[in-house]
């Protein structure tokens, strides 16, 4: 009977501190550099007959945010800001892009503070979708615009 009592207590342990250090690295993004290839910008502009370039947007902070801003060659009008995930990139955020801009939509695939190649602290993972939809509609012909987010955990500032 005691064995089996250590054997649930080490189990229980066990799921308990696998538990722990899921959360923890769901949680605190690890702060890496990872330089999107722009061979992935150049193959979804090849298969959504859409033009890229590099954007670079200065916040009030002072934070540059990075990113790629895609115009497909039939825009609706409308624009979309696909923000990545809170451990991801903007590379996790291309399928989406394809799908937006295979209908037309104008889309910005930003790296989100202290992920990919944008400054800032991962700790402030909380994009400012303001200030990218304002470049959004002075960048283009955009006369709507709309934020795609995917588990940021976005909080109120």
């Amino acid at each position: 009977m005691c064995r089996l009592i250590r054997l649930i207590a080490a189990a229980a342990l066990g799921i308990t501190a696998g538990a722990i250090i899921l959360a923890d690295n769901a949680v605190h993004v690890r702060q890496t550099i990872l330089l999107p290839a722009h061979a992935a910008a150049e193959a979804l502009e090849r298969n959504t007959a859409s033009e890229w370039e590099d954007v670079h947007i200065t916040t009030d902070d002072g934070a540059t945010l990075d990113g790629w801003f895609f115009t497909p060659l039939q825009a609706n009008g409308s624009g979309v800001i696909a923000f990545h995930g809170v451990a991801d990139t903007r590379l996790g955020m291309l399928d989406h892009g394809a799908f937006l801009l295979r209908a037309g939509f104008t889309v910005l695939v930003p790296d989100v503070r202290g992920h990919g190649s944008s400054g800032g602290s991962a700790g402030e993972s909380t994009p400012h979708p303001a200030i990218d939809l304002q470049f959004l509609i002075k960048r283009s012909a955009v006369r709507h615009a709309s934020a795609w987010i995917v588990s940021v955990g976005l909080r109120a500032p």
